[in-house]
C-alpha cells in the first residue's frame, strides 16, 4: 500500500505544477479591500489666490473719441498692438477748433475679482489736468455693464496749444479675500496690496491751420480776382507835345499858361 500512497502523492504534485499561473488581480495585492468599490479620485489643482500683478494685467482703460464728436476735416487714427488693443489715438484737428472735442474711456477686464475686490481711483488728464475722475469697485466682470466715463478734452485749456495729449493716473488697491464689496467705499478704501501701474492709451492730439485761420494754405489752383486798374486820364494832342515843337499851320496857338 506504502508504494501505491507514494505514487498517488507524486503524481498530485506532478499535477498542480501543470497548471496555468493565476491572471494578476488588484484583490490579491495587500493592504486593498476588494469589497470597497469606491474609485480613489486625482486631487484638485490647488487655486493660486489672486494677487496685485493679476489686477494690473486684467484691467485696463481703452480710451476713443466719441464719433459724433469728430469735426468735418479731422482725422482720427487708431492703433492697435499685437494683442488687438489699442495702443494710440491720433487725432489731427484743423481750426476753427469745435466747442467740444469728447472722448469715452472704457475700463476693459479679463477676469473677474468676486472674492477679492477691487478698488480703482484714477483721473483723466490732458497735459497733466484733470478733466474727469473714476471711483470704482470692481467685483465681476460684465460684458454688459461696463464702467465708462466720457470728458471734453478742450476744457482743459482757455488756450487750446498746437499739441496735447490724454492719459490716466491712479491706483488699484486689492483687497483681502472674502471682503465684502457691498461695504466698500470707493473713494476712501484702501488696502495694504496697491499699485499705480494702470494700462490705458493715450490720445495725442494734434492742431492745425484751417482754410480761414490765420497762417492757412492758400491754394493756388483756385481763381484768384484781378486787382482794379484806374481809368486812364483824357489827354489833348498839344498836351504830348514838346514845349519848343513848331506848330503846324493852321493848328490853333496853344492857350497861354495862367
Amino acid at each position: 500500500m506504502k508504494p501505491a500512497f507514494i505514487s498517488l502523492i507524486a503524481a498530485m504534485v506532478v499535477l498542480s505544477s501543470c497548471q496555468p499561473d493565476k491572471p494578476w488581480s488588484p484583490d490579491d495585492e495587500p493592504g486593498i479591500d476588494p469589497g470597497n468599490t469606491s474609485e480613489v479620485k486625482p486631487a484638485s489643482p490647488v487655486k493660486e489666490p489672486t494677487n496685485i500683478g493679476d489686477v494690473e494685467q486684467g484691467l485696463w482703460f481703452e480710451a476713443r473719441l466719441v464719433p459724433d464728436s469728430i469735426p468735418p476735416g479731422a482725422t482720427n487714427e487708431e492703433v492697435e498692438n499685437r494683442r488687438d488693443r489699442l495702443a494710440i489715438v491720433n487725432v489731427t484737428l484743423p481750426r476753427p477748433l469745435p466747442d467740444q472735442l469728447m472722448a469715452v474711456y472704457t475700463l476693459e477686464s479679463t477676469r473677474s475679482f468676486e472674492n477679492t475686490p477691487v478698488v480703482l481711483r484714477a483721473q483723466i488728464l490732458v497735459d497733466g489736468v484733470p478733466v474727469g475722475n473714476v471711483h470704482e469697485v470692481i467685483e465681476i466682470r460684465s460684458r454688459d455693464n461696463k464702467i465708462t466715463r466720457t470728458v471734453d478734452l478742450l476744457s482743459a485749456f482757455e488756450q487750446v496749444p498746437d499739441s496735447f495729449l490724454a492719459t490716466v493716473e491712479g491706483e488699484f488697491h486689492l483687497m483681502p479675500e472674502g471682503t465684502d464689496a457691498s461695504t466698500l467705499d470707493p473713494a476712501t478704501a484702501t488696502s495694504g496690496s496697491t499699485s499705480k501701474a494702470i494700462q490705458f492709451n493715450p490720445i495725442r492730439v494734434n492742431v492745425v491751420p484751417g482754410n480761414d485761420a490765420p497762417g492757412a494754405i492758400i491754394d493756388d489752383s483756385a481763381p484768384s480776382a484781378m486787382p482794379e486798374t484806374a481809368e486812364p486820364e483824357e489827354t489833348s494832342p498839344t498836351d504830348t507835345l514838346p514845349a519848343d515843337a513848331p506848330v503846324e499851320a493852321g493848328a490853333p496857338e496853344p492857350a497861354p499858361a495862367s
